[in-house]
């Protein structure tokens, strides 16, 4: 993208209910984009809210749904909240090391739990022993060479006003219910950091903590 069209996308995302050109100016048909564009005009950040220009903004981490979903889940979640919204996923590397204390921690406490589960009902249930090979098997992808990522998704929804955007909140809220249980958090006192990392231009941000 160029200059003009990341200013745009910008002030587009942070207030859609801004007045847009029809035309570009003169100075970006040179490429260079307004002065007034570059940045938004004003930003407040509440603890329920970032306000961007006369558009306010509520973002949420989405943790992945705890129950078997169709691969369209997330159509369905964006959908039921209805007006502008923007969403993004961000993959993040884990170090070798965390990955292999990980592999191994699940691995000796899903043994000491089936060592328990034995000699109380003296069998080992069907659903440990697939979590135990789903473990060993990513084990193994480890041990070749496959990094492990983390998954940080986020979803960020605007309005002109504070109850309108509770209203589309609490649609969403309640269709990530049906989505498998997928659990959203809203990221209070840090919406704007959830809104600039929902940007989709790369910008660095630190991520929110569980």
């Amino acid at each position: 993208m160029s200059p003009v069209e990341v200013t745009h996308l910008v002030r587009r995302i942070g207030d859609p209910w801004r007045p847009r050109r029809s035309e570009l100016s003169p100075s970006e048909r040179l490429g260079v984009p307004e002065p007034d564009d570059v940045a938004p005009a004003n930003v407040i950040n509440d603890r329920l809210y970032v306000g961007v220009d006369s558009a306010l903004h509520r973002a949420y981490q989405v943790n992945w749904p705890n129950r078997p979903v169709a691969g369209d889940w997330m159509w369905a979640l964006l959908a039921a909240a209805g007006g502008p919204k923007v969403t993004t996923v961000i993959y993040e590397p884990v170090a070798p090391s965390a990955s292999r204390h990980r592999v191994e921690h699940q691995l000796n406490r899903l043994s000491s739990d089936a060592q328990v589960e034995a000699n109380r009902k003296n069998r080992i249930s069907a659903r440990r022993r697939a979590m135990a090979t789903a473990v060993q098997a990513r084990e193994e992808e480890l041990v070749s060479g496959h990094m492990e990522m983390e998954v940080f998704g986020l979803v960020v929804l605007a309005d002109r006003d504070l109850a309108g955007l509770d209203q589309r909140c609490q649609r969403l809220e309640r269709e990530a219910v049906r989505c498998g249980g997928a659990r959203l958090r809203p990221l209070d006192t840090l919406h704007d950091a959830g809104w600039a990392a929902a940007l989709p231009i790369g910008m660095p941000v630190g991520r929110p903590q569980d």
